[in-house]
């Protein structure tokens, strides 16, 4: 297994494909997390928050400035 480096805990906030756009985007950076797998509603409509819990990527995906 690759070597891998712990960024954060993340909250998501934005639409249901505006949330999953961006965890496309953390998959195919190879990030692995945590999540409860549900999206939390906020007071506005149609907005909704995700959280994300120990977000880890490769240490190759984090180191990219040479």
């Amino acid at each position: 297994m690759s070597e891998r480096k712990k960024l954060a805990d993340f909250q998501l906030t934005g639409t249901k494909e505006e949330i999953s756009f961006s965890l496309a985007v953390l998959m195919f950076r190879g990030c692995l997390w945590e999540t409860d797998k549900r999206y939390h509603p906020l007071d506005e409509v149609g907005k909704f928050t995700y959280y994300l819990k120990n977000v880890t990527a490769p240490v190759s995906a984090v180191d990219l400035g040479g």
